[in-house]
């Protein structure tokens, strides 16, 4: 069984190396500490560690600021499982840790971006209930994403 906590200072290597295996890229390991420091710098930030045996296999980021003109709207920055817990429930365990810990905080709607390239990222998203609301056009070094929201 998965164990969602939020996340701890002693975390913030594997978090690194999370994220360091998500974006890829000659700089990646310099790209993912500047990452992960602004999780643990600013407040805006909420960081959860899913865990199996004590032992974490992945993460989730959701920035805590809600965009201008929506109130109690939160964003879903990074959602990490390692392969090996991958397609076993974690990642739907970790996704419904968060919502019910943002509902209880009254957040009213999460919403998270997806590379259009990442069919798998989609699907998965769409399977815990998040629905297409718009896409957004070369948004990060031209790439375009999907935004996908649900209401808790």
């Amino acid at each position: 069984m998965t164990h969602i906590r939020k996340a701890i200072p002693e975390d913030r290597q594997v978090i690194i190396k999370y994220v360091s295996d998500m974006i890829g890229g000659s700089d990646q390991v310099e790209v993912a500490v500047k990452e992960v420091d602004k999780f643990f710098q600013q407040s805006c930030y909420s960081v959860y560690i899913a865990e199996v045996d004590s032992i974490p296999i992945g993460f989730e980021s959701v920035k805590n600021d809600s965009i201008e003109g929506a109130d109690a709207v939160s964003e879903i920055v990074f959602t990490y499982i390692d392969d090996k817990h991958r397609r076993k429930g974690a990642g739907s365990e970790l996704v419904r840790g968060i919502e019910l810990d943002f509902k209880n905080q009254g957040i009213q709607k999460l919403y998270t971006k997806v590379n259009i390239s990442n069919i798998r990222a989609a699907c998965f998203w769409i399977s815990q209930g998040y629905q297409f609301e718009s896409r957004l056009l070369r948004l990060n070094q031209g790439i375009d994403y999907y935004v996908l929201g649900k209401e808790l």
